[in-house]
């Protein structure tokens, strides 16, 4: 880790058409929810993508977004709800596991927008989300089969560098202070599992009240904060016990209104902050931390570039 500021990857979309956002996306889930079928995974008919689907069809109709704040995050919600299944199902696992069925299955139950506290299909969603984006890379992962006799903790899943395994944690914190102790939760799956890894951290929701002129700073703010867990800031190494954790990223996603218009065209705007942690430089797990860097950077690179290729395309149609 060179520096105090980490590395950033920000990208925002042209100003489009609600209308083309919402439907893009609605249109597309039917597919999404028959590749899932197929894969095995049961789709109740009250899933969360049918609500997201009817959320976004009944938006585009209206053709803006409300006025009232308390009815925008189901809509932001909803948006991104449909874009992460979107890409789930188009890249899961070539293996059928039942755990990920499984968990793909809980991910689809309950409401759009849980209460706090019961938001475990969110963590999923996200968790699936990133698994997706390794595959779409060409990176083969490898989910963690549990054994009767076997109950220590484990990263979400595995992916192979060579002849090595790294280990993927993913976080989707509720709270600001829970970003520490997900960190250090990932440090011990790590470690019970004898293998160095990255931890990514989706912090989208706790972004939801920032505006679009301080997305940027806030998400810096809660990158260094998952950093100094790890890391004595600004260069002084790692703090006692965290050195498996030799990759960290903080992801966050915002859809605000263009400047100027009337609600009724969008633009969406991504950030990650990753950076590998390792010493010394050019070492083993040096290499691992900023091939993890390089290979999610161009991935959450296109997660903006994606929503607005499918705005695109419905705008053409």
């Amino acid at each position: 880790m060179s520096s105090l500021v980490p590395p950033e990857s920000f990208q925002e979309s042209e100003p489009r058409p609600l209308r083309d956002i919402f439907l893009a996306l609605a249109e597309e889930l039917p597919r999404t929810r028959n590749q899932l079928v197929k894969w095995g995974v049961r789709v109740p008919n009250e899933s969360r993508l049918h609500q997201a689907e009817d959320s976004l069809r009944a938006l585009a109709e209206r053709g803006s977004l409300p006025l009232d704040d308390d009815e925008v995050r189901p809509a932001v919600n909803a948006l991104w709800t449909a874009s992460d299944f979107a890409d789930i199902g188009e890249y899961l696992p070539a293996e059928r596991v039942k755990s990920v069925r499984r968990e793909l299955e809980q991910a689809l139950q309950g409401p759009l927008w849980p209460h706090a506290g019961q938001r475990q299909s969110l963590q999923l969603q996200t968790q699936h989300w990133l698994g997706a984006l390794f595959l779409h890379h060409g990176v083969r992962i490898e989910h963690v089969r549990f054994k009767h006799d076997d109950s220590r903790k484990a990263p979400e899943f595995m992916v192979e560098r060579g002849l090595h395994k790294l280990g993927i944690e993913v976080k989707r914190p509720e709270s600001v202070r829970r970003i520490e102790a997900s960190v250090a939760d990932a440090r011990d799956k790590f470690l019970a599992r004898d293998c160095a890894g990255g931890v990514v951290i989706e912090i989208t929701d706790l972004l939801e009240n920032t505006s679009s002129d301080q997305f940027v700073a806030k998400a810096r703010e809660l990158a260094l904060r998952a950093y100094s867990t790890v890391w004595r800031l600004p260069n002084r190494g790692f703090h006692s016990g965290f050195e498996r954790v030799i990759y960290v990223a903080v992801l966050g996603r915002g859809l605000w209104t263009a400047a100027g218009e009337q609600r009724n065209r969008l633009r969406a705007s991504g950030i990650a902050f990753t950076a590998p942690f390792a010493q010394p430089n050019g070492g083993l797990r040096d290499f691992q931390g900023r091939w993890l860097q390089q290979t999610l950077y161009g991935a959450f690179n296109d997660v903006v570039a994606r929503l607005q290729r499918r705005a695109a395309k419905r705008d053409s149609a």
